[in-house]
């Protein structure tokens, strides 16, 4: 977390699991900066919600080809 907060931060909330807590945690605890920590948290969340929209719209013509 001291070497790469940022990275780490960034991935971890980009994908989906219950190992961003304790990251989160840890950042507080080595006191990483508050703006830089919302910041990677905001690019990450971004990321995936962006991925998953992306996914959702292109399994829809999918299922319309499957269906129809």
């Amino acid at each position: 977390m001291e070497r790469r907060g940022f990275v780490t931060l960034f991935v971890l909330s980009a994908i989906p699991n219950p190992v961003f807590d304790m990251a989160g945690i840890a950042a507080g605890m080595l006191r990483f900066p508050v703006h830089r920590f919302l910041l990677a948290c905001w690019l990450g969340k971004t990321l995936k919600g962006v991925a998953v929209a992306y996914l959702g719209s292109m399994s829809v013509s999918w299922l319309e080809r499957l269906l129809g």
